[in-house]
Protein backbone atom coordinates (compact mmCIF):
# COMPACT_ATOMS: atom_id res chain seq x y z
CA UNK A 1 0.00 0.00 0.00
CA UNK A 2 0.80 3.30 -1.17
CA UNK A 3 1.72 6.51 1.58
CA UNK A 4 -1.42 8.39 2.17
CA UNK A 5 0.13 11.25 4.97
CA UNK A 6 -2.98 12.69 5.37
CA UNK A 7 -5.52 10.22 5.33
CA UNK A 8 -7.45 11.04 1.94
CA UNK A 9 -7.21 8.31 0.50
CA UNK A 10 -5.11 8.98 -2.42
CA UNK A 11 -1.25 7.99 -2.18
CA UNK A 12 0.95 10.74 -1.44
CA UNK A 13 2.30 10.97 -5.52
CA UNK A 14 -0.52 11.19 -6.80
CA UNK A 15 -1.75 13.88 -4.48
CA UNK A 16 -1.06 18.03 -5.44
CA UNK A 17 -1.06 18.41 -1.40
CA UNK A 18 -0.07 15.19 0.61
CA UNK A 19 0.02 16.87 4.10
CA UNK A 20 -3.92 18.67 3.24
CA UNK A 21 -6.70 15.88 3.53
CA UNK A 22 -9.04 18.75 2.14
CA UNK A 23 -7.22 19.17 -0.89
CA UNK A 24 -6.38 16.14 -3.46
CA UNK A 25 -7.39 15.23 -7.32
CA UNK A 26 -11.06 15.18 -7.79
CA UNK A 27 -12.36 16.96 -4.75
CA UNK A 28 -15.32 18.95 -4.33
CA UNK A 29 -14.30 21.26 -2.24
CA UNK A 30 -13.23 23.75 -5.52
CA UNK A 31 -14.24 26.69 -5.47
CA UNK A 32 -13.37 28.81 -9.12
CA UNK A 33 -11.46 32.08 -8.58
CA UNK A 34 -10.06 31.32 -4.76
CA UNK A 35 -6.78 30.64 -5.87
CA UNK A 36 -6.71 27.63 -3.86
CA UNK A 37 -6.04 24.07 -6.22
CA UNK A 38 -8.40 21.89 -4.13
CA UNK A 39 -8.88 19.45 -7.00
CA UNK A 40 -5.19 19.27 -8.41
CA UNK A 41 -6.37 20.08 -11.72
CA UNK A 42 -3.46 23.44 -11.57
CA UNK A 43 -6.40 25.51 -13.24
CA UNK A 44 -6.27 28.34 -10.70
CA UNK A 45 -2.55 28.71 -11.31
CA UNK A 46 -3.03 29.16 -15.08
CA UNK A 47 -5.71 31.65 -14.49
CA UNK A 48 -3.38 33.29 -11.96
CA UNK A 49 -0.66 33.62 -14.54
CA UNK A 50 -2.91 34.65 -17.42
CA UNK A 51 -4.27 37.64 -14.88
CA UNK A 52 -0.15 38.58 -14.38
CA UNK A 53 0.21 38.11 -18.10
CA UNK A 54 -2.66 40.21 -18.89
CA UNK A 55 -1.70 43.16 -17.01
CA UNK A 56 1.75 43.59 -18.44
CA UNK A 57 0.50 42.35 -22.08
CA UNK A 58 -0.51 45.27 -23.73
CA UNK A 59 -4.05 45.32 -25.58
CA UNK A 60 -3.17 44.16 -28.96
CA UNK A 61 0.11 42.30 -28.13
CA UNK A 62 0.30 38.54 -28.41
CA UNK A 63 0.67 35.58 -26.18
CA UNK A 64 2.67 32.20 -27.40
CA UNK A 65 1.89 28.82 -25.67
CA UNK A 66 2.66 25.81 -26.39
CA UNK A 67 1.09 23.16 -28.64
CA UNK A 68 -1.25 21.73 -25.74
CA UNK A 69 -1.69 24.91 -23.97
CA UNK A 70 -4.80 27.07 -24.43
CA UNK A 71 -6.38 30.09 -22.68
CA UNK A 72 -9.86 28.69 -23.30
CA UNK A 73 -12.21 28.74 -20.80
CA UNK A 74 -9.47 30.52 -18.64
CA UNK A 75 -9.12 33.99 -19.65
CA UNK A 76 -11.45 35.63 -21.92
CA UNK A 77 -9.19 38.91 -22.25
CA UNK A 78 -7.10 36.87 -24.20
CA UNK A 79 -8.79 35.41 -27.84
CA UNK A 80 -7.35 32.84 -30.24
CA UNK A 81 -6.08 34.07 -33.52
CA UNK A 82 -4.59 32.25 -36.55
CA UNK A 83 -0.97 33.74 -37.32
CA UNK A 84 0.03 32.07 -40.16
CA UNK A 85 0.08 28.35 -39.27
CA UNK A 86 0.13 29.06 -36.04
CA UNK A 87 -2.31 30.01 -33.39
CA UNK A 88 -1.64 32.27 -30.71
CA UNK A 89 -3.56 34.52 -28.38
CA UNK A 90 -4.50 37.97 -28.67
CA UNK A 91 -5.16 40.38 -25.69
CA UNK A 92 -7.98 41.81 -26.78
CA UNK A 93 -8.51 44.41 -23.75
CA UNK A 94 -9.87 43.91 -20.44
CA UNK A 95 -10.40 42.00 -17.80
CA UNK A 96 -10.84 38.16 -17.95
Amino acid sequence: MEPDADGDDWPDAADCAPDDPAIYPCSPNEQPADTVDSDCDHLDTKRTVLSHIRRVLKPGGYLLLGGAESTLNLDAAFQRTELGRAAVFRHGGGAA
